[in-house]
């Protein structure tokens, strides 16, 4: 995580990200992390575990692959996009714990059975949590987009 966001330890005011007119200083994508993990912990969702992220262009998506890169959980970006059959697959292939989305309303029902939950920015002081990045294990797994055969994670 040192190296995907180096200042994630002691995070400043300084801009970390932007969607739109939308943005984030790195003080407040630290508590915004925090905020879902904790929101993820208390689905039982454990390092290790896989977590598919509906992609949507919204600082909520951004939360959600930093706070999981940073927590340990293994990101599976999810197209909305992607055709009912080829999502399926990538469903079925990565078999991910629980899904989120800044918008769930879009995902409710395209995911079968697996739990959905609204990725936030919650900016309320309180929350923490440890680092905790996986060594040797994959941050996100990305699927092929399926053009020649069903997708292929990588």
């Amino acid at each position: 995580m040192e190296l995907l966001v180096p200042w994630f330890r002691a995070p400043t005011e300084r801009m970390a990200a932007r969607v739109g007119e939308r943005a984030l200083t790195q003080r407040e994508l630290a508590v915004a992390c925090a905020h879902h993990v904790q929101a993820l912990r208390a689905r039982g969702v454990v390092p290790g575990d896989r977590v598919g992220v509906w992609t949507q262009p919204a600082l909520e998506t951004i939360v959600a692959l930093v706070a999981h890169a940073a927590a340990g959980y293994v990101s599976v970006p999810l197209d909305p996009k992607l055709g009912d059959r080829e999502l399926a697959h990538v469903l079925g292939d990565a078999a991910p714990r629980l899904c989120v989305a800044a918008d769930v309303a879009p995902v409710t029902g395209r995911v079968g059975a697996i739990d959905t939950m609204p990725a936030r920015v919650a900016l309320e002081a309180g929350a923490a949590f440890e680092l905790a990045p996986l060594r040797g294990a994959p941050a996100l797994v990305l699927y092929t987009s399926g053009t020649t055969g069903a997708p292929k994670g990588a």
